[in-house]
């Protein structure tokens, strides 16, 4: 379990105690299936902040978008938003997006990459990686970091360094790819639908209940450039498809990832949650969840742990957010501690 400290006989021994567990999908629910009472198992998906994302899409221009990127209304953009790592996959996008440009003759494809940090060597190597595949099928690709104002947008294959605002993005694509080789079920699929993009996904792990293939978009074998480059085609030369998939994928999160339906179905959870008989009797019935305690795990869901680490240090070492900010963002090692 990736702790020290806890092993299996202690996370057997935490589930066999709780009443009510949540996770996030079907699939991991699924993982620990003997481990806890049938009945005490239930699934929440995580919720997006739709109101953030309504705002900005109501107020953005993306012509205006994809301008400041430098992308023309002509250019074709498939968005892979996610860590540069190999978990990711991004070789495998950058594979069929060269081939797309260079065998199939879609010379207006443009991707975009956003993720990449240079701290991890094994991070610096992948990306290394997606530069050779660059090479081998003869397109172009540099850093965004390292572009001029004028080349922005003209390489076949930019790479971006990793951003705090990511909304830009997803409006600027055409379609977005989820490569991945080992997910649970990341939030850039449900945002990207929110955008009501068009979504290609690798076919693992609970990815399949967020999207039906041939519905929100496609579903495709892990690993498989060529199976990316086949979905993406089907894209690029059908744009009703892709209306009517980005059309699909926005009511989807309106039904099952909106933060209202994530605070509903724990409202509804929690109402259901036994009171212990003695704290029942002490505890007039106004408030369902006197008596109860709740354990909310809030990583990457609800708070930014980042963010939350440079305020409370700003605070105690009294110095300026943004002076503590630059220090955390440019740090040499990864891991905050080691610094």
């Amino acid at each position: 379990f990736m702790c020290k400290d806890i092993d299996a006989a202690i996370i057997k021994k935490a589930f066999a105690a709780a009443g009510t567990i949540v996770f996030p999908s079907d699939m991991q629910r699924h993982l620990y299936d003997g481990m806890f009472r049938a009945d005490a198992g239930h699934t929440i998906y995580n919720g997006i902040p739709l109101k953030q994302l309504n705002h900005f899409k109501q107020t953005q221009d993306r012509r205006e978008v994809r301008a400041a990127l430098g992308y023309s209304d002509d250019d074709f953009v498939v968005l892979h938003l996610g860590t540069v790592c190999s978990r990711k996959g991004q070789v495998f996008s950058a594979t069929a997006c060269a081939k797309l440009i260079q065998e199939d003759g879609c010379k207006n494809l443009k991707q975009l990459i956003v993720g990449a940090r240079y701290i991890r060597d094994h991070e610096i190597k992948y990306i290394d990686e997606i530069f050779q595949v660059a090479k081998k099928h003869q397109v172009s690709c540099r850093r965004w970091e390292e572009l001029k104002d004028e080349e922005r947008g003209q390489p076949q294959i930019t790479i971006m360094d990793i951003q705090a605002a990511v909304l830009r993005f997803y409006m600027a694509a055409d379609v977005v790819l989820v490569a991945s080789l080992n997910e649970v079920l990341p939030l850039v699929i449900c945002e990207s639908m929110a955008f009501e993009r068009p979504v290609v996904c690798s076919k693992i792990d609970a990815i399949p209940e967020a999207v039906t293939d041939g519905v929100e978009g496609f579903l495709v074998p892990p690993g498989d450039a060529d199976a990316i480059r086949d979905a993406v085609l089907k894209l690029y030369n059908n744009p009703q498809l892709r209306v009517k998939m980005g059309s699909a994928g926005r009511q989807r999160v309106l039904k099952q990832f909106s933060y209202e339906s994530m605070g509903e179905r724990y409202r509804e959870l929690l109402d259901t949650v036994p009171v212990p008989t003695a704290e029942a009797e002490a505890t007039p019935s106004s408030s369902s969840f006197k008596g109860k305690t709740v354990l909310v795990d809030m990583d990457n869901t609800l708070v930014d742990w980042d963010g939350e680490f440079i305020r409370r240090f700003a605070a105690m070492a009294k110095r300026p957010e943004a002076e503590v900010e630059r220090v955390v963002r440019n740090r040499q090692k990864f891991e905050i501690e080691e610094n």
